[in-house]
């Protein structure tokens, strides 16, 4: 007996069909979508499951801004025909646009198994890849690319923001220079060279580099950001500062300005109020829940909290709920005291965004300070599900099981192997670390250009450089990042092996820095709250030049030493630090990025100058 034939079923078109579906085509080309979708839908209600018609009708939806439509004509093709690359690629595209990343980047894969050298394919693999934060499959898929067409400035370039979303800033830099030589008016591709250049410590080239991209026609706001930015690290804070306040006018809804100008603000203690330009921003453009989110972002720092919570209460009334404003009123309502508003508020949140991985290390915090530690041990371990190299979620979690005295604590944070204190050597040339201890304060010095403590930063009565330190030429600079770095290694090669620790079990021996910079303390109750380090896994403290009190003092008075596991003050609890260190001039001491750490304040007048920084497993 004959085999009855699928309804899906790839047949020929009539004369008069193909006909159709190439009028169809050429309307959809000219612009008429409706038309095209049309003679599409003549041609399948002949021809029900006919894969050209429904990859024709795919393309028609989507002009017409039915991208659920069109997914769904696209697949359908697909079902019948599955060898069609284009038609996978051009379905990655729209399922990329739904934000359906994970199918996107299915797509573009099984495009690029049917037809390896399918160039677009592998840029728009790249570029969704890049965007959802998996940089190593972007990098190689963009490595494809530009293996496949040496001369595409868009694949360099689409390299080149994967390279920096990498943090690989000399590769990054030379995949930029590549694109502007294949294509020198490429304006985009000239801006983000800029960029990575003032990142990589060059931003008199990156001036050059914003020139360039004017001239090629770029007017966006990421050029004036570029320059405010290279102008401040030149050390002329006052023409960025400038150029920031010009930018926040000509483009109120550029939401970084806003940021960078309250904190350019606060650190030179200008006289204006750092939240005036955004919330004249939010006068006129209320509904910019990026705007609202910003304004949290200076307000929360300066422990603003009735303002705090008043813009949520506004910001709802403009923008609708949204989890990220309830997040938000819940820390400012837990740091202001309310309880039970702030506990409704992060138990609302976690049940909108259950894998959430912050939203579950803030409710930790909050439970701490309620003095739950069952309840935060509970999140925290969520929280360190979610996300294992959460920084915040192993700190709670260290500070609730110390709460209940569960010997889990001293397994995570292990004070006396953990926090290690290490010799660092001058180097070649250099009688001893005394000397170049003075000539790394020499060069440090005409770097701290601001008048307070950065905005959201830990320090308490002094000053913090601008940028990334390491990435300054100054020669003593690079000398002071060449010794520390072989002290790193030591440190790392001295870690026990523990593939279940959050510190040991990322043990490598190649590592990179993810900040650093310097700060300078001064005498008259100068100190570091206590605090930890979100952005790295080993963190640090080297020693460059300490008040009399630090060098005479005895071990009485532990002024201006550095302290580690007592928990922030604001927390309420009564902990005592684990161990306390002093400080020697040029001795670095190396620790978890999350275990509690800060400074015991200084009286003298004198002032104490370190290099700090994070690193991460490269």
């Amino acid at each position: 007996m004959a085999t009855r034939p699928s309804p899906l079923h790839d047949a020929p078109l009539t004369a008069a069909s193909a006909q159709m579906l190439q009028r169809a085509f050429q309307v959809l080309q000219s612009g008429d979508a409706a038309q095209a979708r049309g003679l599409c839908l003549q041609v399948l209600g002949l021809h029900p499951f006919q894969p050209d018609a429904q990859h024709l009708l795919g393309l028609a939806l989507k002009a017409l801004g039915d991208r659920e439509g069109a997914v769904a004509a696209m697949q359908t093709s697909l079902k019948v025909r599955p060898r069609q690359p284009q038609l996978l690629n051009n379905l990655g595209n729209l399922l990329d646009s739904l934000g359906r990343t994970e199918e996107a980047l299915a797509a573009y894969r099984q495009a690029l198994a049917q037809e390896p050298r399918f160039l677009d394919a592998w840029i728009n693999l790249g570029l969704t890849a890049n965007a959802a934060g998996r940089t190593g499959e972007a990098i190689e898929a963009l490595q494809r690319a530009t293996g496949l067409a040496p001369n595409s400035a868009k694949a360099w370039a689409a390299l080149g923001n994967a390279y920096r979303r990498a943090e690989r800033l000399e590769e990054a830099t030379a995949a930029f220079r590549q694109a502007t030589q294949i294509e020198p008016r490429h304006a985009r591709a000239w801006v983000n060279l800029g960029v990575v250049l003032r990142l990589n410590g060059e931003p008199e080239e990156a001036l050059t580099c914003f020139d360039r991209a004017e001239q090629a026609g770029f007017s966006g706001p990421e050029l004036v950001d570029g320059r405010a930015s290279a102008l401040i690290d030149l050390g002329r804070p006052l023409e960025g500062i400038a150029l920031y306040r010009h930018l926040t006018e000509t483009a109120p809804t550029y939401a970084a300005a806003h940021l960078a100008l309250a904190k350019l603000v606060w650190e030179h203690k200008l006289a204006e109020e750092p939240t005036a330009s955004i919330r004249a921003a939010l006068a006129q453009y209320g509904q910019d829940l990026e705007l609202w989110l910003t304004l949290f972002s200076i307000l929360l720092p300066q422990k603003r909290l009735d303002e705090a919570v008043d813009a949520c209460a506004e910001a709802r009334r403009t923008v609708g709920d949204h989890p990220m404003i309830d997040h938000l009123e819940a820390m400012a309502r837990c740091d202001r005291g309310d309880a039970a508003e702030a506990d409704a508020l992060f138990r609302k949140v976690i049940a909108a965004l259950p894998e959430d991985a912050m939203a579950r290390a803030n409710y930790a915090r909050h439970l701490l300070r309620q003095k739950k530690p069952d309840a935060a041990a509970r999140e925290a371990e969520e929280a360190a599900r979610l996300d294992p190299d959460s920084q915040f979620a192993w700190a709670y979690l260290g500070t609730a099981w110390r709460m209940l005295d569960d010997p889990r604590e001293h397994w995570l944070h292990d004070y006396d192997r953990l926090v290690m204190p290490l010799a660092v050597e001058p180097p070649e040339g250099v009688e001893d670390i005394a000397t170049f201890a003075r000539q790394i304060e020499a060069a440090l010095l005409p770097l701290h250009l601001t008048a307070q403590h950065p905005l959201d930063q830990s320090l308490r009565g002094g000053t913090q450089t601008q940028g990334a330190l390491f990435v300054n030429r100054d020669p003593v600079i690079q000398a002071a990042k060449r010794q520390i770095e072989a002290a790193i290694a030591a440190y790392v090669r001295r870690l026990p092996e523990d593939p279940s620790h959050p510190l040991l079990r990322r043990k490598s021996g190649k590592v990179r820095f993810t900040g650093s910079w310097s700060v300078r303390l001064r005498g008259g109750g100068g100190h570091h709250v206590n605090h930890l380090h979100s952005q790295g896994w080993i963190s640090s403290a080297f020693y460059v030049q300490l008040p009399t009190c630090v060098q005479a003092g005895g071990e009485d008075s532990k002024a201006g030493w550095i302290q580690f596991g007592e928990p922030p003050a604001e927390f309420g609890l009564d902990l005592p630090p684990r161990r306390v260190i002093r400080p020697e001039v040029g001795r670095l001491v190396l620790f978890p990025s999350y275990t509690w750490h800060g400074t015991v304040p200084f009286e003298d007048d004198d002032t104490r100058t370190t290099i700090a920084f994070d690193v991460v497993p490269a």
